[in-house]
């Protein structure tokens, strides 16, 4: 068992940004425990409870390079 993780991104809406986050976290083993999406007027503000396995090998870094890389 390892770690929880909170990890939030904050964006102009961009349809279909939620689904490309979660298949990135999927592609590298992470198992979601909850999503929090909210929107005020053009901005969404998103909330992922992400377990870090013992085994990953990710650093926070990584991690928020891979998210950010969804963005793109």
């Amino acid at each position: 068992s390892g770690a929880n993780v909170l990890l939030k991104t904050v964006s102009h809406k961009i349809p279909g940004q939620v689904m490309k986050i979660i298949a990135a976290l999927e592609d590298l083993a992470l198992e979601i425990l909850q999503v929090n999406i909210n929107t005020v007027d053009e901005t969404m503000l998103n909330s992922f409870t992400i377990k870090i396995g013992i085994e990953c090998q990710l650093s926070a870094e990584e991690l928020a390079q891979q998210i950010q890389q969804t963005f793109c």
